[in-house]
């Protein structure tokens, strides 16, 4: 079988070398328990995308964090009084690995490097090994990352070259809407090329796999449900509010142990059969979730969800509330995960 590359792409907090471990050790489960061809190491290449290192030099750099995030430029200035107002209020490292470098991010300076940055290792390891069948897996800011990198890659007016388009883009955690302060770019008839098409002239990929947990604090907050939503090649694996199996729920490792989501991935990166089937069949992704959700976590699990439900962080109507939302949902998330 040919080997597909898989670029994965880490989130919030920046990442050292071979944190999607996990991540890719429970893919590998879910490949050995679904009984598919072969082994997996023999079907995927993992190869991580880091691009943290700028933010991680702006921090060290500046150690009060609310002076320093003043002197930032963003397209918005209702995001940055409200980012600035938080920053005077949390903690500070809680501030840079999470709220700021999403925010540092969203920057003009640090959105145009980094990007590019992410454009220029894809097409590098593309380049070293001939082109062959990609896919991305994109978690939390990473997911925004990819975005742009493939909005500017494929637009009629292209900032960026990448000469292929991932077989399949799965965005863990999807960012892109939280991250947005125009609703125009992520409509097609204003030029959103990030959308799935099996025609090599349309789209930024093939296949579009969109995983949220209900209770994540960072996807729930503005949840991207895009207009293609309909479309054969969009998928978005049903995760129910109790599927909780660890503490951190926003984690990439504990999408990927999520049968549905596992499911998805190799459905849309493995060819059907010679009858039409796909690699993991219906019943097989029953009985797999039929199994996991005896292992969810029980306890307190149903105040947690009781207690983000009451936040309606869907209904926010300002920025700062916005803002103010993802501290509250993170609070309770870190009371829960103490007394787990």
């Amino acid at each position: 079988m040919a080997k597909q590359l898989v670029f994965i792409v880490h989130g919030i907090g920046g990442a050292d070398p071979g944190w999607s471990k996990p991540a890719v050790d429970a893919l590998k489960k879910h490949y050995k328990s679904f009984k598919l061809a072969g082994n997996f190491g023999d079907r995927y290449e993992i190869k991580e995308i880091h691009y943290s290192a700028p933010l991680k030099k702006y921090w060290k750099e500046h150690d009060e964090v609310a002076a320093s995030l003043k002197k930032l430029q963003v397209n918005s200035q209702a995001f940055h009084d409200a980012i600035v107002s938080l920053a005077t209020s949390v903690p500070q490292d809680a501030m840079r690995s999470h709220i700021g470098d999403l925010f540092l991010y969203l920057s003009t300076a640090y959105n145009e490097m980094i990007a590019l940055d992410v454009n220029i290792a894809v097409e590098k390891e593309l380049i070293k090994r001939l082109f062959p069948t990609y896919s991305i897996i994109a978690h939390s800011l990473g997911t925004r990352v990819v975005f742009d990198t493939l909005q500017r890659s494929f637009s009629n007016k292209a900032k960026y070259t990448l000469r292929a388009k991932p077989r399949v883009l799965m965005m863990a955690s999807d960012v892109t809407r939280l991250c947005s302060f125009n609703s125009n770019e992520l409509k097609t008839r204003h030029g959103l090329r990030v959308f799935p098409s099996n025609s090599a002239a349309k789209g930024a990929c093939q296949h579009f796999i969109n995983a949220c947990h209900p209770l994540d604090p960072i996807a729930v907050v503005r949840r991207y449900a895009p207009e293609f939503a309909l479309d054969a090649n969009y998928h978005a694996p049903n995760i129910e509010p109790d599927d909780i199996t660890q503490k951190d729920l926003h984690s990439l490792e504990h999408y990927c142990r999520h049968p549905a989501v596992a499911a998805a991935f190799f459905n849309q990166t493995i060819a059907p059969d010679e009858f039409g089937s796909d690699p993991v069949s219906k019943s097989a992704l029953t009985a797999a979730l039929a199994k996991y959700r005896e292992d969810t976590l029980g306890g307190n699990l149903a105040t947690l969800k009781k207690e983000i439900e009451e936040l309606e962080p869907s209904k926010f109507k300002s920025w700062k509330e916005t803002v103010e939302k993802i501290a509250e949902i993170y609070e309770r998330i870190e009371k829960f995960r103490v007394s787990a």
